[in-house]
C-alpha cells in the first residue's frame, strides 16, 4: 500500500508459521467464503491495478489507504452471485494455496539435500 510495491497483490502459501502484517500491508477479509478470491481477481484485473496506481498520493512515496481501496467502482454482484463465483473459486484457490507450500517444503528439502551432497554427507 506504500512506496514502490503500492498495488502488488500476492497469495500467501499454506504454512504452519504465525504471519504478521504491518500497516502497510493489507489482507483481503471476506463476508461470505470465497469472496476473497473474487476481491483478488478484481484488484489484479488491469483496472484494479491501475486505480490503485493512479489513486495513491504523495511524491515522495506514493501511499493509498485501505478505504480508497474499498471504494474502487468495481461492478457490484449480489450476494447470491458473489456466493456462486466464491464456490467456483474457493476450490481452485484453496488448491493453489496448498500447492505453494507444498513447493516451499520441497524448496527447502532440495536446498538441504544439495548442502548434504555438497559436504559429501550423503
Amino acid at each position: 500500500m506504500t512506496g514502490a510495491e503500492i498495488g502488488k497483490l500476492g497469495i500467501i502459501p499454506s504454512t504452519n508459521k504465525d504471519l504478521w502484517l504491518n500497516q502497510r500491508v493489507g489482507m483481503l477479509v471476506e463476508r461470505y467464503p470465497g469472496a476473497k478470491y473474487i476481491a483478488y481477481l478484481q484488484l489484479r484485473s488491469d483496472y484494479g491495478l491501475d486505480y490503485v496506481e493512479n489513486t495513491a498520493t504523495g511524491s515522495a512515496q506514493p501511499n493509498i489507504s485501505s478505504s480508497a481501496i474499498e471504494n474502487c467502482g468495481f461492478p457490484l454482484l449480489d450476494v447470491s452471485e458473489i456466493k456462486a463465483l466464491a464456490y467456483q473459486l474457493e476450490g481452485l484457490y484453496e488448491k493453489i494455496i496448498h500447492n505453494l507450500g507444498h513447493i516451499n517444503g520441497l524448496k527447502l528439502l532440495r536446498n538441504e539435500l544439495l548442502l548434504k551432497l555438497m559436504n559429501s554427507q550423503v
